[in-house]
């Protein structure tokens, strides 16, 4: 994520569109303070926020973001070979990158 502009938001929250299951991934993976933010407040996390609340797993300035994606890339190539991607890729074995079903 840029260190430097931008921000990373649950835009449903603001909108009040709420669905059944929105809030499953945050609360899952988030602590409850931080989940608690993403769901009630819609906070908007600036890119250090986002990495120190564990939104995002690096940060970095705009004229480096694309060598540290590429040195990211680097790092799990060999995992893709191995064939890690393919697996995490299915769940209860279905693809996890069908086609999207809702319309906007």
């Amino acid at each position: 994520m840029n260190s430097q502009r931008g921000f990373i938001s649950m835009p449903p929250v603001d909108l009040g569109m709420y669905f059944p299951g929105v809030g499953v991934l945050p609360r899952l993976k988030l602590r409850p303070q931080i989940a608690r933010k993403v769901l009630l407040e819609g906070h908007r996390f600036t890119g250090e926020e986002a990495l120190r609340d564990g939104l995002v797993d690096f940060i970095a300035q705009p004229d480096d973001m694309l060598a540290v994606a590429f040195a990211l890339a680097a790092k799990w190539a060999p995992k893709a070979k191995a064939g890690a991607v393919q697996q995490i890729s299915h769940v209860y074995g279905r693809s996890t990158f069908l086609p999207g079903k809702t319309k906007l």
